[in-house]
């Protein structure tokens, strides 16, 4: 059986509970993968000389599909809350910040099938 990247979705829950800043940081990092690598496996997007986070976004945003494009832009906002979570060290985050980062997550994986 292969390894399924929603599932991520289930561990952000989790640590969402937890109250500490590492733990919610940690989940919306893992709500941000969930989102990513399911979107990377489902377009058939591989390993390439640039960012694969990147990679993923372009190729939704030129999509005819007005669903995926609307997942291009959820994905780079979750992308940009990502990277404050695991790179700023100043950056405040609270629950809702990860309840939004995770709905998003799932509305992504949900809309791009």
């Amino acid at each position: 059986m292969s390894f399924r990247w929603e599932d991520f979705i289930d561990v952000a829950q989790h640590l969402s509970r937890r109250g500490a800043d590492a733990y919610l940081r940690s989940a919306v990092s893992r709500a941000y993968y969930a989102a990513c690598c399911t979107l990377r496996d489902r377009l058939g997007i591989g390993f390439s000389g640039r960012s694969i986070h990147q990679e993923i976004i372009d190729t939704l945003e030129i999509s005819s599909s007005p669903d995926y494009r609307y997942c291009a832009k959820l994905l780079r906002d979750l992308r940009f809350i990502r990277n404050k979570c695991d790179y700023e060290t100043s950056y405040s985050i609270n629950r809702n910040n990860v309840k939004l980062a995770i709905e998003r997550a799932k509305k992504i994986i949900n809309l791009c099938p």
